[in-house]
């Protein structure tokens, strides 16, 4: 079970690495829509 979690770890920290730029991108577009819209 400790290997499995750890196996997941690894593979989550893999896609973050993979796919930072668009989560990056997506929180600045959300970012930008509350200092737009939010007030």
């Amino acid at each position: 079970m400790f290997k499995k979690r750890k196996s997941f770890g690894v593979f989550l920290k893999n896609h973050l690495y993979k796919n930072w730029k668009r989560i990056l991108e997506y929180y600045i577009a959300l970012e930008l829509y509350i200092i737009i819209f939010g007030r």
